[in-house]
């Protein structure tokens, strides 16, 4: 989108902050250049049928009439639905984990590791290692489920 107040210019780097909020079509990203002109880029976002927001709840409607309207089929796609659910707890630690770890390890200037980020580093592998301890001992002693009469090898796994 050319703005008209610079079409004597290669490219137009002139835009308030309102012509960019008033853009629907496309997300900016700004960069002041030399001159203090704010630089914007404008990103295709696409239909909206292609982002992951408005899928996710096509397909939880989607499972829904299913299990309504037709149970016996929706009971046949139970695995599939099981396998989803231990890829994502499969997945979720490792990724929270790396998260947090890539961030405390990145707060240090060029790669060295400053004082805060050890204390950092050294404070989360604390926490996150009392918090594994406390669980341990806390299910060791309540020992949930223990009295529900429920013999495992019977459960679906």
């Amino acid at each position: 989108m050319i703005d008209p107040h610079c079409a004597e210019r290669d490219i137009c780097v002139k835009r308030t902050y309102r012509e960019k909020l008033s853009d629907q079509r496309h997300e900016k990203t700004a960069a002041k250049t030399e001159q203090g002109a704010i630089l914007t880029i404008g990103v295709d976002r696409g239909p909206w049928w292609r982002s992951m927001y408005p899928q996710v709840l096509l397909a939880i409607l989607a499972g829904g009439l299913l299990g309504h309207y037709l149970p016996d089929t929706a009971v046949t796609l139970k695995p599939l639905g099981d396998a989803f659910i231990k890829l994502v707890k499969l997945v979720i630690g490792p990724v929270i984990f790396l998260t947090v770890a890539t961030g405390i390890a990145q707060s240090g200037a060029g790669g060295r590791i400053g004082r805060t980020t050890g204390r950092a580093l050294a404070y989360f592998i604390t926490v996150s290692t009392l918090a594994l301890v406390i669980g341990l001992i806390v299910a060791n002693v309540v020992q949930p489920g223990a009295g529900m009469g429920v013999d495992p090898a019977t459960l679906d796994a």
